[in-house]
């Protein structure tokens, strides 16, 4: 074979290697560009469905709240059933911050009710102060003091001050020191019955189980900081101490 004959299929094998390559080349972007525009409307699918729930949600809620007392007008048993299940739906919608809550009509299920036990007559308060009605909270504060195992006339008190005198946007919740001892007290920078915990570690909690849950995913031999507000002449003042969640033993309530 010539010389001249090889150099041809050499030329040949090359450029036939070289529109291999470069088909690879463009056919990667094409690839990956299916790949990402399928992930993308795969995604924002999904994100639909996940808003179309939502608001699934919201209208069975909204409805809920608004019809069940005439739904179950033949059942009386089962309204305070009801009420509770609505009742714990909307404090989940207040944990999660939810702006949605405030366009519900609900006065007459956060209304009092002889027999509401503490978590859902707390409940109520706290739905109350979140979308603003100051003088509702301050009475059903007021009525869950009532169901309290102790030091039923502070919390009733001390939860009149906090919700007049704090910004629910600002301090989701407080945790009112009820009783604590004096030795417990020095361990804990100076914390004194009726002060309100409004943040540890920087972190503004929305319930007591955020802030026991905040106290037990850190070093309890460690000091941590916490942001207390201490009523003097008639206003709440913020306080900052730092104590070991260790030491943090005392009896509290939710606010």
């Amino acid at each position: 074979v010539s010389y001249d004959t090889l150099e041809h299929r050499h030329d040949k094998r090359m450029r036939r290697r070289l529109r291999i390559l470069a088909s690879v080349i463009l056919s990667v972007p094409i690839l990956f560009g299916g790949i990402f525009t399928f992930l993308w409307f795969n995604t924002q699918h999904q994100v639909d469905v996940a808003l179309q729930k939502a608001q699934l949600s919201k209208d069975l809620l909204a409805d809920m709240i608004d019809q069940y007392p005439k739904l179950f007008k033949d059942i009386p048993q089962a309204g305070p059933v009801v009420d509770n299940i609505l009742i714990k739906s909307l404090g989940a919608l207040r944990l999660g911050d939810s702006e949605y809550i405030k366009l519900l009509k609900m006065d007459a299920l956060l209304s009092p009710r002889a027999d509401d036990e503490m978590e859902t007559a707390l409940t109520k308060a706290m739905i109350l102060r979140y979308v603003g009605q100051t003088e509702k909270a301050v009475k059903a504060y007021a009525e869950a003091a009532k169901l309290l195992p102790q030091g039923q006339e502070d919390y009733k008190t001390m939860s009149r001050y906090f919700v007049e005198q704090t910004d629910v946007t600002v301090y989701g919740c407080g945790v009112l020191i009820q009783d604590i001892d004096s030795k417990v007290s020095q361990e804990c920078d100076g914390l004194s019955k009726n002060d309100i915990i409004v943040a540890a570690k920087g972190f503004r909690f929305r319930s007591l189980e955020q802030f026991k849950l905040t106290l037990s995913d850190n070093s309890q031999d460690q000091d941590m900081a916490f942001e207390v507000l201490r009523l003097k002449n008639g206003k709440l003042n913020k306080l900052s101490l730092k104590f070991k969640p260790g030491s943090f033993k005392c009896v509290t309530a939710e606010m």
